[in-house]
């Protein structure tokens, strides 16, 4: 479970987007974040960009000045070995440690057990009333949840695995996640549902 407030510190940043959506992710949430790479910030500039302005602390260059001990978090990027020196301080010292895709899975089952629980609400909710807005939240956020879920699956197995090529595979699936957000109502309309009928703004300019 991922509790706000808590000091994390990623191991490894790289340029491949993981280690920096959970870097984001973390600190929109309320964790003080230090991300530790030994390259230099020359050679992580796309990455560092993306997290500017999130409060982050980059130790970059080394890891020597660096150190487990203080921290609640360790997140690892792939790249980096188990025996790694910061990875084994953290287990000696019994902190807990974990990977970027371990994070991931675990965000995507909690965000698609709440939509699921949103889902029987507003069944029970409609037995004996009309629908309301709620079922645009559940339409708009079950299509954002299935691209992601899809986008993962790619990026677990690679993008030439047998699971994601072929008319039935996760690319196939990744690609129709993003007709959800325009069957039924676009995700544009959708928005500007939840945000008359349930946010009480006004509505836009017709």
């Amino acid at each position: 479970m991922i509790v706000a407030g808590r000091r994390v510190l990623l191991v490894g940043l790289g340029t491949f987007g993981g280690q920096v959506a959970v870097a984001r992710h973390l600190a929109k949430a309320g964790d003080r974040v230090t991300v530790t790479d030994k390259k230099p910030k020359d050679k992580l500039e796309s990455s560092v960009r993306e997290l500017d302005g999130l409060g982050i602390d980059f130790r970059l260059g080394e890891h020597e000045h660096v150190e487990a001990k203080g921290y609640d978090l360790v997140v690892r990027s792939p790249a980096v070995p188990l025996d790694h020196e910061l990875v084994k301080a953290a287990a000696a010292a019994r902190i807990a440690a974990t990977t970027e895709i371990v994070l991931t899975l675990a965000r995507l089952r909690a965000e698609g057990q709440s939509i699921l629980a949103m889902t029987y609400r507003f069944a029970l909710d409609s037995e004996h009333a009309v629908p309301n807005a709620a079922g645009s939240m559940i339409r708009l956020g079950y299509a954002e949840f299935a691209q992601r879920v899809s986008a993962t699956a790619i990026e677990l197995y690679g993008i030439d695995a047998p699971p994601v090529r072929g008319d039935d595979g996760w690319g196939y699936e990744y690609l129709h996640a993003f007709s959800e957000t325009i069957a039924g109502g676009t995700a544009e309309i959708q928005r500007n549902i939840i945000a008359e009928r349930v946010l009480g703004l006004p509505k836009d300019p017709r």
